[in-house]
């Protein structure tokens, strides 16, 4: 575990390393701290550096984070003349970069979040689909949100099919409502859905978005009738 750790600060360490050397070298004013994180960032999504390359390491300083504030806190006993020539005008501008950076920060979520209405959450429960030309399928949800499904299926449905949906589940009971596929993705040897209900009682919704709720607070949870190998799962009795 500590080796681990150690490896993955100095992947850390390097990008920052880096990051100083381009700061010297081009006599730029840019911390050499943001450089670094700049490239980290570009490798990561150039896929060059995986999550799970510095993941521990990141989540260990991120959780002693207030430990680095030390230095700085102390250094700042020094700057008394600067504090009081400068006092107000260092108090504008950490207050107007908070600002700046809370506002970015929310506008930033919003537009991210804004085609995901509902919480989604992974787990695997029995549904049964029903579309207009289609035999009832029985097979297993991939993840579940109060607004649709996704779905592990190993028929293709065209995107724009209509569908019926049962799910059934212990804690959850039966909930029924009317859906679409909306997309589709082959994994595999199996297709995952995406379907958004296009009907659905107010109440189903409400336990849909209750129930979801309480298992993200869980890790992925496999409910006792979902069968991660089998698509041939009985529904609880409807009567």
């Amino acid at each position: 575990m500590y080796i681990k750790l150690l490896w993955q600060t100095g992947i850390l360490c390097v990008f920052s390393w880096v990051g100083t050397q381009i700061t010297e070298r081009l006599h730029t004013s840019i911390p050499g701290n943001v450089i670094g994180m700049v490239l980290l960032f570009v490798f990561m999504c150039l896929g060059v550096i995986k999550l799970q390359y510095i993941e521990d390491a990141v989540n260990v300083l991120l959780k002693h984070m207030l430990f680095f504030f030390i230095p700085i806190v102390v250094g700042l006993m020094n700057s008394g003349d600067l504090i009081y020539k400068s006092g107000l005008a260092l108090v504008a501008s950490i207050v107007v970069s908070v600002v700046v950076a809370l506002t970015l920060t929310g506008i930033a979520v919003q537009k991210l979040g804004a085609g995901r209405k509902y919480l989604r959450t992974e787990i695997q429960l029995a549904i049964q689909i029903i579309g207009t030309d289609l035999s009832p399928i029985n097979i297993l949800t991939e993840d579940i949100s109060g607004g649709g499904v996704k779905v592990i299926s190993k028929q293709l449905l065209e995107i724009g099919t209509q569908l019926n949906c049962t799910i059934s589940n212990s804690k959850l009971g039966i909930i029924k409502a009317n859906g679409e596929v909306v997309r589709t993705e082959k994994k595999d040897q199996d297709f995952r859905l995406g379907i958004n209900f296009t009907e659905i009682s107010k109440r189903d919704r409400n336990k849909l978005i209750d129930f979801t709720y309480r298992m993200g607070e869980h890790a992925a949870i496999n409910t006792s009738e979902a069968n991660a190998r089998s698509y041939s799962i009985p529904l609880e009795n409807t009567d």
